[in-house]
């Protein structure tokens, strides 16, 4: 999808409910994706697990979970 026609579809496109999208890139990579919103102590932990360079995965949110409660 374009990315002018995906912004059109966005905004003015019919609601439905989905549980995970699948997005492909010009090269064939694939990537799953969630949307949430966090407005609290997710919030935190992600924004302290993406700092996190050398941990990956669950275990970069679980160190940020952890370091989360030591500050």
């Amino acid at each position: 999808m374009e990315s002018d026609h995906a912004l059109d579809h966005a905004l003015k496109g019919e609601p439905s409910s989905i549980d995970l999208g699948l997005m492909t890139n010009d090269h064939g990579r694939q990537e799953y994706f969630d949307n949430t919103l966090g407005i609290g102590f997710d919030t935190i932990v992600t924004i302290r697990a993406h700092k996190l360079k050398l941990l990956r995965g669950f275990l970069m949110y679980f160190a940020a979970v952890i370091s989360n409660d030591f500050q």
